[in-house]
């Protein structure tokens, strides 16, 4: 398992983001007594993410990818990010802003470790620990991920909670070597490069409660949107990643309260009055 994830810096809940963005987590199709959910980017479905319902499991099912890149490393802030940020950027956030989903969103600095995961095989949280949890058919490919995705830190939490983190790539799964060898190199140099994301925060309840594995299972899920050589970089060489996202607050499955509790264990302080501590 991969070492646990840190809160090297976090900020208060704000709101960012536009109206009419790029990015945007929709329920499809509109009216319907059950509604898939998604999220698109320039109207591309990129992702299937577990419906809103309290016993669908969690899912992050990629569909489609960008080819080309929303870049967030645009001149000003490529050595920046290379090099790694120590703590929270005001300047980067506001161009996150311009791609986001409007809404509340908590900034975070982690430190975690990304370990490269294919589907199906060893490592596999969607054929391992969420198939021991729920009920599901290991044939029915549409509710299995598609590509590969990497994991970050696994924790268990008070009366049967477990939290699973997750990283997912938005760009196609083919990474430029030389550019994965580059931040190889700068991170054996001792500098700490940044990823950058945004994430969403879902819960999903087995029916099954007398089964010797948590039966409630709390899906953090990082979309990459900028730092996809800097993570395969970081998975191969086996060591940690900076990465600076934002935290919706209302766009997962998870509860408001549960989304603050969430980021302040993280970083290490208690809190009260959420599904976590439940």
């Amino acid at each position: 398992m991969s070492g646990p994830t840190e809160v090297l810096a976090d900020g208060p809940a704000r709101m960012l983001g536009r109206a009419g963005s790029p990015l945007e987590i929709v329920k499809l199709p509109a009216g319907a007594f059950f509604q898939r959910r998604y999220l698109r980017m320039h109207e591309r479905r990129l992702y299937e993410l577990s419906p809103f319902c309290e016993t669908c499991p969690p899912l992050f099912r990629q569909l489609d990818a960008i080819s080309g890149p929303e870049r967030l490393s645009i001149a000003e802030f490529k050595d920046r990010l290379a090099t790694g940020l120590a703590e929270l950027d005001d300047d980067i956030l506001n161009v996150m802003s311009a791609v986001l989903p409007p809404g509340e969103y908590i900034p975070l600095l982690l430190r975690l470790s990304p370990r490269l995961v294919v589907p199906g095989e060893p490592g596999d949280y969607f054929a391992e620990e969420r198939s021991e949890a729920f009920e599901i058919e290991v044939s029915d490919h549409e509710i299995q991920p598609s590509s590969p995705y990497y994991r970050g830190t696994t924790m268990h939490l008070r009366e049967g909670r477990g939290l699973f983190e997750f990283v997912l790539p938005i760009h196609p799964s083919f990474l430029d070597a030389e550019r994965v060898l580059h931040y190889q190199t700068l991170i054996r140099q001792g500098l700490s490069p940044t990823a950058i994301a945004f994430s969403v925060l879902d819960v999903s309840s087995s029916v099954d409660t007398d089964l010797p594995v948590c039966p409630v299972h709390f899906a953090l899920g990082h979309f990459l949107l900028d730092g996809h050589h800097k993570m395969r970089a970081a998975a191969e060489l086996g060591t940690p990643l900076k990465v600076m996202t934002v935290l919706s607050t209302s766009m997962g499955k998870a509860r408001r309260e549960a989304v603050l509790q969430l980021a302040s264990a993280l970083a290490g302080r208690e809190g009260t009055g959420s599904d976590l501590l439940r």
